[in-house]
C-alpha cells in the first residue's frame, strides 16, 4: 500500500545507546535538513526511497545522537507493525 508517491520501503532505527526522549531527523540530497519535532523513546520506522537520505537522532537539548538500523520492510507485511511510523 504505498503512500507519498509510491515508496513503501521503510527501515527501523533506534539510537544506539541513548535512553532518553530523542527526535529523528533526516538531511535530503540537497542537503537540506529537517528535525521531526515528535518525541520518541523507541525504534521508530521511517519511509526510504531510492534517493540518498541521511538519518541522524537529536536529544531535546540539540544534542546529537547515534543511530543504529535494526530492521527493514514494506508496507502491508506486517513487519514491525507494532513500532510507530513517521
Amino acid at each position: 500500500m504505498p503512500i507519498f508517491g509510491g515508496i513503501e520501503t521503510f527501515i527501523v532505527i533506534q539510537p544506539s545507546s541513548h535512553t532518553e526522549i530523542w527526535h529523528v531527523g533526516w538531511i535530503f540530497p540537497d542537503g537540506t535538513p529537517e528535525v521531526n519535532r515528535l518525541p520518541l523513546q523507541e525504534s521508530v520506522r521511517v519511509l526510504v526511497s531510492s534517493g540518498t537520505v541521511t538519518f541522524f537522532g537529536v536529544t531535546p537539548e540539540g544534542n546529537q545522537i547515534e543511530l543504529k538500523q535494526v530492521g527493514e520492510g514494506k508496507l502491508g507485511d506486517r513487519k514491525y507493525s507494532g513500532i510507530r511510523q513517521l
